[in-house]
């Protein structure tokens, strides 16, 4: 009986690796293995009661990470840039990187069963001579296969927009020289892994419904509603949920490795903040499993 591909996803206790967890746990077609530094958190606690297999390893640590995938069909990876990384763009550029260059160098162990009489060094030898070459060469051949290794099948890349493009020099620079610090080093990081042999997929995200629960400020007006604000100027900017974020990276795992492109802001960039936001408000595409 075959067994279930293994995908491991990076962040599983966060908001979006929690999300590709959910989709992953309801198609069923996945073993799926939770990346924590904790494992004595409650969150990764919850994980093990729902049969997911937690296991430790740390962006900054990449041989930890080359532990965890190996034996893995496919990874799910995001970065985490205010707690993770410190907010310093080059810490989170450096943990991107670990992990593309884990997902090369981690491995598979094929496994092979000899039919008897039957080896694949003696393709076009004649039958007379087969028994002799079966049984010389049968020890070289196993360990031969042994030694065939390959490296995650596909990398699921939750990445932000480059908005230096956009930009242009009309912002002042908010970290020597970066003015979205946040969206600039995964777009680094997203030029890495271009540039790496392992087969990905690279999700562009936007601003998360959820911000709206704890991240936004908001001011209580006259009538008794409350109101919040973004630099972003007056044309409607798309957002996406969380979980939506995880379903799309799901549906990836069993689709062929693509760049899925973000909803066009053109129409938001018409100043210099709304420039800055239409980066960060490009809509993820969400893509339906079968």
């Amino acid at each position: 009986m075959a067994t279930e591909p293994i995908i491991v996803v990076v962040g599983a206790t966060g908001q979006q690796g929690g999300g590709c967890v959910d989709a992953l746990l309801r198609q069923g077609k996945f073993k799926i293995k939770a990346v924590t530094r904790d494992l004595s958190s409650d969150a990764a606690k919850a994980l093990k009661k729902r049969n997911v297999d937690v296991v430790t390893a740390n962006l900054s640590d990449k041989e930890s990470l080359v532990k965890a995938f190996t034996g893995a069909h496919g990874v799910f990876l995001v970065t985490d840039f205010a707690k993770g990384a410190g907010g310093k763009a080059e810490t989170e550029i450096q943990h991107g990187k670990n992990a593309v260059d884990a997902a090369q160098q981690a491995s598979m162990t094929a496994t092979v069963i000899f039919a008897p009489d039957c080896c694949m060094c003696l393709r076009g030898k004649s039958v007379a001579a087969h028994s002799s070459w079966r049984f010389a060469h049968r020890s070289q051949c196993v360990q031969d296969v042994m030694h065939v290794q390959a490296s995650v099948k596909h990398l699921v890349w939750s990445a932000l927009e480059d908005p230096r493009p956009i930009i242009k020099g009309a912002l002042p620079e908010s970290a020597p020289g970066r003015v979205l610090s946040h969206f600039e080093s995964k777009s680094d990081i997203t030029e890495y892994l271009k540039q790496s042999s392992v087969p990905h997929t690279i999700l562009e995200t936007s601003i998360f419904y959820e911000n709206a629960l704890g991240y936004y400020q908001y001011r209580k007006q006259q009538d008794g509603s409350l109101a919040f604000a973004l630099n972003g100027g007056t044309k409607p900017h798309p957002n996406c949920a969380v979980g939506d974020i995880g379903a799309s990276a799901a549906a990836q795992h069993w689709a062929v490795p693509v760049h899925v492109r973000t909803a066009d802001s053109s129409a938001s960039r018409h100043t210099a903040a709304a420039a800055a936001a239409a980066a960060a408000a490009a809509a993820a595409t969400v893509l339906q499993a079968p």
